[in-house]
């Protein structure tokens, strides 16, 4: 089931990359299920980073509640997956600073 997930989820980001081919894209996930999902999603950012594209990036975001609707992100989850991404962007200058 791993292969199956990895290897759609990489196809999922090939159709991204095609309608958006000078974005640089960002996939983060949350340490819920023993890590299983960082893992896997971090597989399949390597595997695309190993043939050849470099504007692609795994951010893992930890510290959520996941207290929302059905288990999903809380208002103030948002705020630290929203600080996560902000961190990234500003670490690595992905995008130009606005005075």
């Amino acid at each position: 089931m791993r292969a199956d997930y990895e290897a759609t989820y990489e196809k999922f980001i090939d159709h991204l990359r095609a309608r958006n081919r000078d974005a640089f894209i960002i996939v983060w996930a949350t340490g819920k299920a023993d890590q299983e999902v960082p893992m896997e999603a971090a597989k399949v950012v390597a595997r695309i980073r190993a043939r050849g594209e470099e504007r692609i990036a795994f951010v893992p975001i930890d510290e959520l509640a996941m207290t929302g609707c059905h288990w999903h992100p809380s208002a103030a989850d948002h705020d630290t997956i929203a600080s996560g991404l902000i961190q990234y962007i500003d670490d690595h200058h992905l995008l130009p600073r606005v005075n």
